[in-house]
């Protein structure tokens, strides 16, 4: 059975990528090859991770990082409630 945080590693997880590939054409693959290259992370170490990804956005999108965020609190949907998201959202704000 799966433990809480790995459910709340895999939903954060697909909630980067989706909001990544919904902003546009190479989001995904530039944020990937900067965590991946640059701190040895995956998307599903961003939970664990939040400052790095923050960082990594900030890096690639500037001030427009504000939009990634929103698209993965949207992503997130009624998860973005719960305490341990919550906290997670407040770091990568």
């Amino acid at each position: 059975m799966a433990s809480k945080n790995n459910v709340r590693e895999a939903i954060v997880s697909y909630a980067i990528e989706k909001a990544l590939i919904d902003y546009g054409n190479s989001a995904l693959e530039e944020v990937y090859y900067k965590l991946y290259h640059e701190y040895a992370l995956h998307f599903v170490d961003c939970y664990h991770n939040p400052e790095t990804l923050r960082k990594v956005f900030l890096e690639t999108f500037g001030d427009a990082y504000c939009n990634i965020v929103e698209l993965v609190r949207n992503h997130l949907g009624e998860y973005a409630t719960q305490e341990h998201i919550r906290k997670f959202l407040k770091t990568i704000e």
